[in-house]
């Protein structure tokens, strides 16, 4: 294994990323292999291709679960088995959105044993890692919030090294993985609390018609029944969605007093 500058990488795809580094003191940022970044695997580290060894890594998101809630605090675990060397181990996360942009907030939950980094090439990019004690165990926890809106599709990208604890960097094992979340319009809508209802007919022919001026130049979403982001701008009285293709969509409206969400059904004769 290499001395305590070099690092184990991991990579997670919700639209995230987790990289773990055998680097004893914690990764060097932005080595995750998500876009525009390298792994740990390059030549002048561990010169090792990722994913040729028997160990596994996994990201464990609560419930098994692919879809987040807008605000909602998820409790991670990111983890090797079948290591070479159980105590020689380290990782690496980051969570990016579809245009691999960084997403949510990192909260760390096991200060001994996991820490925060900024990137610097990507500068806006946050990461977690192993600290110093996080090197000898082979799983570390941590939450990660959500944004406040639907942030559409969200990867975390995860690298880990599995060092041989030889004191060098041969021999060592690069993992890597994703894991993939998309937003859950149907959960995230049963929990608003409606103050009003925002459409004057549903299901909606041509036009989105609201019952009420209250809304008129508030900023609004609407989204696809998969939670794709098809449209935003400030509320006019009407909105035309002739262009739009048949099916369930998602009304959502900022106001003062909090978040509305209407569930439509848009039928174009």
């Amino acid at each position: 294994m290499k001395s305590p500058r070099n690092f184990l990488l991991v990579v997670f795809t919700l639209g995230t990323s987790i990289f773990l580094l055998s680097n004893s003191g914690g990764a060097i940022a932005e080595s995750t292999g998500a876009p525009s970044e390298q792994t740990c695997g390059r030549s002048s580290c561990h010169n090792v291709a990722s994913n040729q060894g028997n160990a596994t890594i996994d990201v464990e998101f609560p419930d098994n679960g692919t879809k987040y809630q807008a605000g909602k605090t998820y409790a991670l675990k990111v983890s090797i088995a079948n290591a070479e060397a159980p105590l020689r181990n380290g990782f690496q996360i980051v969570a990016l959105d579809a245009q691999s942009k960084n997403v949510g907030e990192w909260i760390l939950t096991d200060a001994a044993n996991t820490q925060i980094e900024n990137g610097f090439t990507n500068a806006d990019r946050r990461y977690v890692t192993h600290t110093s004690s996080g090197n000898r165990v082979n799983s570390w926890t941590m939450s990660w919030k959500a944004p406040a809106s639907n942030a559409g599709n969200i990867t975390f990208y995860l690298a880990v090294i599995d060092g041989n604890g030889n004191g060098s960097n041969s021999g060592d094992m690069l993992y890597t993985t994703t894991k993939f979340i998309s937003f859950d319009t149907v959960s995230s809508t049963k929990e608003v609390a409606k103050t009003a209802v925002l459409l004057l007919e549903n299901p909606v022919n041509q036009f989105i018609q609201l019952k009420s001026n209250d809304y008129i130049n508030t900023a609004y979403q609407l989204f696809d029944a998969n939670g794709k982001l098809m449209r935003q701008g400030k509320l006019a009285n009407h909105l035309d969605v002739s262009t739009f293709n048949n099916g369930i969509y998602f009304l959502e409206v900022l106001t003062p007093r909090g978040r509305i969400v209407e569930k439509m059904v848009i039928a174009n004769r």
